[in-house]
Formats: C-alpha cells, structure tokens, sequence
C-alpha cells in the first residue's frame, strides 16, 4: 500500500518552503489536467511547478535535502499545490491492475497536516513527513479548508533501491 519515508530534517523544510517562493506556479487546465475517475465531471484542481524549469542552483538545494539517489532515479518532481477549499485530485486509478513496473511517488507533506487517500485509506501526514507508493494504489486528495502543499517525486524503482 504504502511506506512511511524518513522525515524532512527542519533544513529541508525551511529550504523547500523558501523554494516554493521562488519558483513559478502553473495551474493545470486543458490537456496539463490530471484526468481521474470521474473523468471530466471531476477535473482535479492544482497548481504545479516542474523542476525542469527550475535553475540548476534550485535543483541542487533538492538534490541536497532529499539525496542524490532519489533525485538521479526521479522521472518527475514537482511541487503540487492544491488551493484552499478547491483543490483536489480526483480519483486517479489509470495504473489499476498495471503491477509493480509502473511509477512509484514518493510525497512529501509541506503543509501543517495533510492528508492523501491510498485505496480508500486515509493517510495522514504532517510537515516534513512523506510516504512512498505505487501508482497502481488508487489514490486522491480530497479539498481542505487550508489547502494542501506536496513536494513529489517520481520514480520507476523500488524503494530499496533508493534509500
């Protein structure tokens, strides 16, 4: 279902907070939207900003709080910002079935209390925390009157490959 990952040190708290300030913020819509379940009668609402797009001193501040390893293996990572009271994932259960060789997430929690739904379980996390899963796991976040703040990695490997 899901591994609990080694807590944000309050370093790699404050830098990916301060991070968070300084990049640029695009709100998904038309073919940048992640189509859930519900298909377009629930888009998901969310802002994202890729670290492709980032400078290399910024992916550097990454590289140094989360490691070298989850970063060199990541496919994706991205800050994922759901506003206050609208923002959500819908449902996302594409990889359903797919087994073990689709993406796996590692989720870190930069807010002040989180929670993230993996098969129908809610998963609580507050700042710094993270868990890791496999996308094959459905998953979603529901709205929250404050909005919620990840920074999320994706990767093809398993989790022992890369602690």
């Amino acid at each position: 279902m899901y591994t609990r990952l080694k807590d944000l040190t309050p370093e790699a708290i404050e830098a990916f907070l301060k991070l968070k300030d300084e990049v640029k913020f695009t709100t998904a819509t038309g073919s940048r939207v992640r189509v859930g379940k519900n298909k377009q009668h629930a888009l998901s609402i969310y802002d994202y900003s890729k670290w492709f797009n980032w400078t290399h001193g910024q992916r550097e501040l990454v590289r140094e709080h989360l490691g070298e390893t989850l970063t060199r293996k990541a496919r994706q990572l991205h800050f994922l910002n759901l506003p206050a009271k609208t923002g959500f994932l819908d449902i996302m259960d594409a990889w359903v079935g797919k087994g073990a060789s689709c993406g796996k997430m590692a989720a870190y929690c930069l807010g002040e209390s989180q929670t993230i739904y993996i098969d129908n379980r809610a998963v609580k996390l507050s700042r710094g925390e993270g868990i890791y899963f496999c996308l094959a796991n459905l998953h979603h976040i529901n709205a929250s009157k404050d909005g919620q703040l990840w920074l999320c990695t994706m990767t093809r490997q398993p989790l022992s490959e890369l602690i």
